[in-house]
Formats: structure tokens, sequence, C-alpha cells
């Protein structure tokens, strides 16, 4: 979709975001590791949009509450954190 972001590894999407990093779509048996990998690298790429100025939060993840996703431990390795609203990623002070 329009504005999306796409995180690939070897040429494959991992993960499609849309929403300012809202939705999150994964391709079906992705690995853990690779999810946390591809939120990191997300959050990283948010965090700079944003130029400091706000958290990431993810709400949906594969159409599911972020924070009752099956993903949501892979996220938690990525850094993000589970707030009322989602998961948040608290970026670094700059």
């Amino acid at each position: 979709s329009r504005g999306a972001l796409l995180v690939t590894r070897g040429g494959e999407v991992i993960l499609v975001a849309e929403g300012r990093g809202r939705r999150l779509t994964l391709r079906p048996g992705v690995k853990p590791s690779e999810v946390a990998e591809a939120a990191r690298v997300l959050a990283q790429r948010l965090v700079e949009s944003y130029d400091g100025r706000r958290d990431p939060v993810v709400e949906m993840v594969d159409g599911i509450a972020a924070v009752t996703s099956s993903h949501a431990a892979a996220l938690g390795a990525a850094g993000f954190r589970p707030t009322n609203t989602g998961l948040r990623y608290y970026a670094p002070p700059r």
C-alpha cells in the first residue's frame, strides 16, 4: 500500500509496516529471530523519520492487537514494550 515500509532479507519481504508503523503484517512462517531483527530495523527507521520527536507504537500485528499477537515476544526482543495503546519502542535520547 502507499507509504508502506518494507523490511526485506535476502530479497524476501519479512515485514510490511503501514500507518507509520502502527500496523504490521508479517510473512507467514517467519522465525521469531527474523521478526525481532526486522522489528529492530523498522524501529530505527521510524525513529530516524520522526527525528526523535516521538516513539514508534505498533498497535496491530497481522490484524490482531499487538500486545496479544503471537509475535509480541519477538517484538519485545527488539525493544518494544507493552503499553495501553500497543507496543512502544522507546527511542534513546539524542
